[in-house]
């Protein structure tokens, strides 16, 4: 089977991931400066006030601090998997990770999980 470009562009930011994981333990350094499909970010930030708007962390007092935190993880995954990129279920999940743990781990979780293949 013949492979496509984005196929070697994938297995690249994929590796580089996980070098920098191994070398730094630190996701956010990977993505930080890193842009995303501008598609996908629209509908990350289309979605943001949707979730949970009465749970304190995305609604409330740290509202700013919360979807900041679910933009970024939600952002970091779509640039580890473009061809898959982001739909609205899962932003309310990564936002109950994140109301249970540290972004780092509430991204990995969804690297882990979202890429699971049913079929």
């Amino acid at each position: 089977m013949k492979k496509k470009p984005n196929d070697y562009k994938n297995f690249l930011v994929r590796s580089t991931i996980l070098m920098i994981k191994k070398a730094s333990g630190n996701i956010a350094l990977c993505f930080k400066n890193q842009d995303g499909d501008p598609k996908w970010l629209d509908d990350i930030r289309k979605d943001l006030h949707r979730n949970f708007p009465t749970h304190e962390l995305f609604g409330g007092t740290f509202e700013n601090i919360g979807q900041g935190e679910l933009f970024e993880v939600l952002k970091a995954y779509t640039i580890y998997n473009p061809t898959e990129g982001y739909c609205q279920a899962q932003a309310p999940i990564a936002a109950m990770l994140l109301m249970n743990m540290p972004s780092e781990k509430a991204f990995w979780y969804v690297y882990k999980n979202f890429d699971y293949k049913l079929y």
